[in-house]
């Protein structure tokens, strides 16, 4: 007796569904667990994941710097590093630092011939299925992969191309892109994010020649991901160090954004205590007026810098005294 549903037409799942060449399997259930980590919590053996940020984030110092620790810590891998789009003289210094470290033969940065060139062994390699299962392809950048890096079809077509290298050939392969000149998504389409296994952020900020990057998800990641710190001067592969505690760097932008933002209202805080000494909150509002902030946004801000710009202390009741920072007691040995 018929269903209702194979009445209507409508196939129901079982062993003649339609869908079942693409349902998960044992074999590839183990492959999930199996997985390999060539560098913790971010590059898995045998995928293709995406790294974007903006230009001058210290991808491709950083990335530089991963080949090293990998070629380190995983003696039967090998490194292709398709170096299309960078300053010459960090490529050169590149391949003196993994000379130096008896590592040269184990890399490989591409820098001649043309991308067309690159295509076609991938694509010839694909066909072949070439065995490159002890192989990471390092692309740098991913946009000139594609004839149009904001065209929906030259990305899916680029996009899938990587995929299939990836799936015959067992070789694992890492993007790198830029984000768009807001700063704030990568270029390109949402292709990008759907047809890679994860796709990750790195965010830097720059101080006194010194430049801390993170690298986070940013969107589909498919693995077990895990955010991870770097300090470097920029443009020095041999300076870079990976930190121990995760930096929050875009809430350190952000704060320092905003500290730019106050710098008047600052100095006009200031200026207010260093005349009279200390006063009451409600006194302080009065001498601030005319900065044209609110009362409630002009509180918050005395509050998030009184333990850098200035002290609050608790008057009679309970009011809040501010007074400029004590300075430290001369301790004479």
């Amino acid at each position: 007796m018929k269903t209702s549903k194979e009445e209507k037409g409508i196939s129901t799942i079982g062993a003649a569904s339609p869908f079942k060449q693409f349902a998960m399997t044992k074999e590839s259930r183990q492959t999930i667990n199996d997985m390999e980590y060539l560098v913790d919590g971010f590059l898995v053996k045998g995928h293709h994941l995406y790294l974007f940020g903006p230009s001058g984030s210290g991808k491709t110092t950083i990335l530089f710097y991963l080949a090293k620790e990998i070629l380190r810590n995983h003696r039967d891998m090998k490194v292709v590093f398709f170096y299309v789009d960078g300053a010459l003289g960090m490529a050169g210094d590149a391949f003196d630092m993994f000379e130096s470290l008896n590592l040269g033969h184990r890399i490989e940065i591409i820098n001649e011939g043309s991308v067309g060139d690159y295509v076609k062994l991938i694509y010839s390699m694909t066909e072949a299925q070439t065995d490159l299962s002890d192989t990471l392809f390092i692309f740098d950048t991913f946009k000139y992969l594609t004839n149009d890096i904001n065209n929906k079809t030259a990305n899916k077509r680029a996009m899938a191309s990587i995929k299939a290298f990836c799936k015959t050939t067992g070789a694992t392969f890492l993007s790198l892109g830029h984000t768009n000149k807001d700063g704030k998504n990568q270029s390109g389409t949402a292709e990008i994010e759907q047809d890679s296994d994860a796709i990750f952020r790195i965010d830097t900020i720059s101080e006194n020649n010194i430049s801390t990057s993170t690298i986070k998800p940013a969107g589909r990641v498919r693995l077990d991901p895990k955010e991870q710190s770097f300090e470097f001067t920029r443009g020095n592969i041999s300076s870079v160090k990976r930190l121990g505690a995760v930096q929050d760097v875009k809430s350190i932008q952000e704060a320092k954004r905003m500290q730019e933002e106050d710098e008047p209202l600052i100095a006009e805080v200031l200026t207010v205590l260093e005349k009279h000494k200390e006063l009451n909150q409600s006194k302080l509002l009065e001498y601030l007026e005319d900065t044209g902030l609110g009362q409630q946004k002009m509180i918050k801000k005395l509050k998030y810098y009184s333990s850098t710009r200035w002290e609050v202390i608790k008057g009679d009741n309970n009011t809040n005294i501010y007074k400029l920072n004590t300075p430290m007691p001369l301790i004479i040995q």
